[in-house]
């Protein structure tokens, strides 16, 4: 009897587990849990395959800011704001060329943020003292300013598959996540919604979003101060799910160390912009790369592109310099930044541990 009883109570709980794993909400639709990263069975180490902190003329790389491949080219740009200049690599990080400078030139920057790339093989930069955007041919000859129709600190820009501009709105008054403009200056439209801060002064950081498109031009992206990464859809640019990530028990080590430094060292509230969780994403033909930041440790999250779901993680050992931008689109390896010792890093996509 006491058997029948024992085998009772297990079925009992299996159903109840069930039906959370497998909660719906209010639409009926499925409901995908994040589950705590201790509880993940796929934790990748990553190995570097190769390093640079100079040019071949001796610059240093310290200050840099972002990597990105060019997809029509396959090459590695690197922004160096320190140094206000664009680094071309190779894939295996042999320099190629490099452009910029300090000042406001045909050739200079005022702290260069961003670069994308158009297919007619011309180049986009975005200057965030300068708040305007810098279009060049593939000489590097200036063609065209395209001034910001509206507020400055942009950070972070990309081409649609119309060849238009799309980046990020921090207006006064923000009213939406996105924001598309012609090259003619001129707003095509914005989408994407916000989250509204609780300060009582306006927060440029409050909204802002590291974004890039994948080979099928869906859009993803993460914001910084929130755990939350999106994806669009290419054709009307909707929503296709949104991954919450505030329970992994990394993000909450992360805010508990955000929240002791902000009452250690307070600041006005209208420079409150901490870095709350991330520094970025990037995508492969698979997956989403999350780029953490923060505490001793930092980690790179894999989501899987069709539906979202957490798939495992890379493991980087705490003697390892922070990294501050990845980029993650070529096949068996990926590529990092390191502002804190101006280090671009190669790695071998690894296997699970």
């Amino acid at each position: 009897m006491r058997n029948i009883e024992r085998n009772l109570v297990r079925l009992l709980l299996l159903i109840s587990f069930w039906f959370t794993a497998c909660s719906v909400d209010s639409a009926g639709q499925n409901v995908k849990e994040q589950y705590p990263m201790t509880q993940i069975e796929r934790v990748f180490k990553p190995e570097i395959v190769k390093q640079i902190n100079t040019t071949p003329d001796g610059i240093s790389l310290m200050g840099v800011r972002r990597i990105r491949l060019n997809p029509y080219n396959g090459l590695l740009y690197v922004i160096v704001d320190r140094n206000m200049r664009i680094i071309i690599l190779d894939q295996d990080l042999n320099f190629i060329d490099q452009f910029g400078k300090f000042g406001q030139g045909p050739d200079g920057f005022r702290r260069p943020m961003d670069i994308a790339f158009f297919e007619n093989g011309d180049l986009a930069v975005v200057e965030s003292l300068g708040a305007s955007i810098k279009i060049f041919d593939n000489k590097f000859t200036l063609k065209q300013i395209v001034d910001y129709s509206f507020g400055t600190g942009r950070d972070c820009i990309a081409i649609t598959q119309e060849q238009e501009l799309l980046f990020n709105s921090i207006p006064e008054k923000i009213d939406s996540l996105f924001t598309l403009q012609s090259l003619e200056g001129t707003i095509v439209s914005k989408f994407g919604s916000i989250y509204h801060s609780r300060l009582p002064t306006h927060n440029d950081a409050y909204n802002a979003v590291d974004f890039v498109f994948d080979f099928d031009n869906y859009l993803y992206c993460s914001f910084y101060n929130h755990p939350v990464i999106r994806k669009y859809n290419p054709n009307n640019f909707s929503l296709e799910f949104e991954i919450n990530y505030s329970d992994l028990e990394e993000v909450k080590n992360i805010q508990k160390f955000r929240n002791e430094q902000a009452i250690s060292n307070p600041v006005p509230e209208n420079n409150y912009a901490w870095t709350m969780y991330n520094n970025g994403i990037s995508i492969d033909e698979n997956f989403i790369y999350l780029l953490t930041n923060g505490g001793e440790t930092f980690q790179i999250y894999l989501y899987e592109k069709s539906e979202g779901s957490l798939f495992g993680k890379y493991l980087f050992d705490k003697d390892k310099p922070p990294l501050v931008s990845v980029e993650c689109r070529t096949i068996d390896y990926f590529y990092g930044i390191s502002r804190l010792v101006g280090i671009v890093f190669k790695f071998k996509k690894g296997e699970a541990k």
